[in-house]
């Protein structure tokens, strides 16, 4: 039996009422709100399935397809319990395609997961590309954070998990502060959507 759903907010307004708001910085509710908004400007239809904290899901439609999005509002790399919950939610409401869609990226572990189950995974940059599509945010590169202990500018370590890290870890230092890594920066703009729509969703 499909569980209870709630009606996505107001694509015309809701830009207009969080113009600004750091994407990164949203909670979960706010975070699935932004992208029932982004897949309505696109033209889809969209009905919001459950709030968290940091993590919510909402079915996403068009001419007759049916997927569902499980959202993932976090900072640290989203793990396997994310792809969980898009199956049992695609499975709730009779979805015939599942994605998590995440502000950061994904473990490797979680990748793996998500492919053996038919998870389609979206990270920061494909959401960057789903907002700018629905005329949501403009993207720029990320300004380098200051070390907290040392106050340097911080470099990117890849090797590190996706994250930032203060350039005194390698020298005899050894600072071990570290930020997670946000490739891009986001902020909700008030723009024209797109004329009659945007396709970001493939068919099975």
């Amino acid at each position: 039996m499909a569980l209870a759903l709630r009606r996505p907010p107001d694509p015309s307004a809701w830009p207009t009422d969080h113009v600004g708001e750091d994407v990164h910085a949203m909670s979960g509710v706010a975070f699935e709100d932004l992208l029932a908004v982004a897949f309505q400007r696109c033209g889809y239809g969209v009905e919001l399935a459950g709030q968290s904290v940091s993590a919510a899901g909402l079915v996403v439609t068009r001419g007759g397809w049916r997927w569902f999005a499980q959202a993932r509002r976090q900072d640290r790399a989203v793990d396997c319990s994310a792809v969980d919950q898009a199956i049992h939610g695609g499975a709730a409401h009779g979805c015939g395609t599942s994605l998590v869609v995440t502000t950061a990226v994904y473990t490797r572990g979680t990748i793996a997961y998500a492919r053996q189950h038919g998870v389609t995974l979206w990270d920061q940059h494909d959401l960057a590309d789903l907002l700018q599509a629905a005329a949501l945010t403009r993207s720029a590169p990320p300004v380098a954070p200051a070390c907290p202990r040392c106050q340097l500018p911080m470099t990117y370590e890849p090797r590190l998990g996706e994250g930032w890290s203060c350039p005194n870890r390698w020298t005899a230092v050894q600072c071990a502060e570290t930020v997670p890594y946000r490739a891009l920066a986001l902020r909700v703009v008030v723009r024209r959507p797109p004329t009659g729509g945007a396709r970001v969703l493939t068919t099975p």
